[in-house]
């Protein structure tokens, strides 16, 4: 039993010399309500606005240090002197409703007495948006009145052995019936665009979808496909242009297998000779390791006209390996001014499965 207790009071005195955790320092700065709901507002009738009232319930002043919001629509104003003991402040929040139709959530975060003071409003709502123009809904305009949502496609990472769609919207802003067709600066088989009307009245509305298909084509890296639409037989010379880069596809990979595969981590993808004469050569080493669980393979190059790097397709690097390899910059026939070329790498790294090394300089 004494032993017992000499325990229990050596225990005792050791959690005594443990530091205990220090409890956050209460704020002083106490709003009156820290959330307002604007309930249902229409985007034609412009910025609305919400008083916030709080007092300084501590012993000493303060003043406001800074309040910082979620987006760029919400802009608060606030008491800029010093808040006295049992004083009043106010945190005025304006928010503009302009192009954001639908339900809003923003948070303001005001901070004062040296960051002692942390203290978050909330302001919600529901936004009924105005009604669009043509031009606003479809600001891109083809020819004889024919508009479109957009004219650039980026459809990110192409799954080779697969097929991925992005589609853009299409509208006839003229007093007239026009026909469409589509007209491929170059026809691949693997892009196609389908219209989903290609007689349109006035009025009238369409979708086209514009889709890769790499189930049968053995491509790697960046693909960029150009066409135009043919309006009542007329090819228009607005340029529509869709872009990917083909990779590997990893969409049947579950989450494990995903954290355990390839990672490529480089020493850099980016360098600077400074300037240098037309015709000079110019090489700069770069590392690539492999901090991955799986072999990191490099699938695909893609020289540029000014670079090349001392890498090779097929190249695997075990998990744990480091290589060192070297890029090459050539401005022979190169203009003066700035200038940059790069290399492109396609990599079995389902994080990040295209890397550029890009080298510039300045042209004397």
């Amino acid at each position: 039993m004494r032993t017992f207790a000499i325990l229990l009071s050596t225990l005792g005195l050791f959690f005594q010399g443990i530091p205990q955790a220090q409890s956050k320092t209460p704020s002083t700065m106490k709003f009156t309500e820290e959330s307002w709901n604007f309930g249902t507002i229409q985007e034609a009738d412009g910025e609305v606005s919400h008083t916030f009232v709080f007092t300084n319930t501590g012993q000493d002043p303060f003043v406001i240090e800074r309040v910082t919001t979620t987006c760029g629509c919400t802009t608060p104003e606030y008491t800029r002197a010093p808040i006295l003991p049992g004083r009043n402040g106010t945190i005025k929040v304006t928010f503009n409703p302009e192009s954001r139709p639908g339900p809003f959530q923003k948070t303001i975060t005001v901070t004062s007495r040296s960051s002692q003071n942390q203290n978050q409003l909330h302001i919600t709502g529901v936004v009924i948006g105005r009604p669009r123009s043509p031009e606003e809904e479809y600001p891109v305009a083809v020819s004889g009145g024919l508009r479109t949502t957009r004219q650039t496609c980026g459809l990110g990472y192409l799954p080779r052995g697969g097929t991925k769609s992005t589609t853009v919207e299409y509208m006839n802003n003229s007093p007239t019936t026009i026909a469409l067709d589509v007209a491929y600066a170059k026809k691949n088989n693997y892009f196609t665009v389908v219209l989903s009307q290609k007689t349109l009245p006035p009025g009238g509305k369409g979708v086209m979808t514009l889709s890769y298909d790499l189930r049968e084509a053995d491509l790697w890296g960046r693909l960029n496909d150009e066409f135009h639409l043919v309006i009542n037989g007329t090819p228009a010379k607005t340029r529509f242009s869709a872009t990917g880069i083909a990779t590997e596809d990893f969409s049947s990979l579950s989450q494990q297998e995903l954290d355990q595969a390839a990672k490529a981590v480089f020493s850099s993808q980016y360098y600077h000779f400074g300037n240098l004469k037309a015709g000079s050569i110019r090489k700069r080493e770069f590392t690539i390791t492999n901090s991955g669980n799986q072999p990191l393979r490099i699938q695909h190059l893609k020289q540029g006209p000014h670079t090349t790097v001392t890498l090779h397709e097929g190249m695997t690097l075990n998990p744990g390996q480091r290589i060192t390899f070297t890029a090459t910059l050539n401005t022979t026939g190169v203009e003066s001014g700035r200038f940059m070329d790069n290399t492109v790498i396609i990599l079995n790294d389902p994080q990040r499965p295209m890397r550029e090394i890009r080298l510039a300089a300045t042209i004397l």
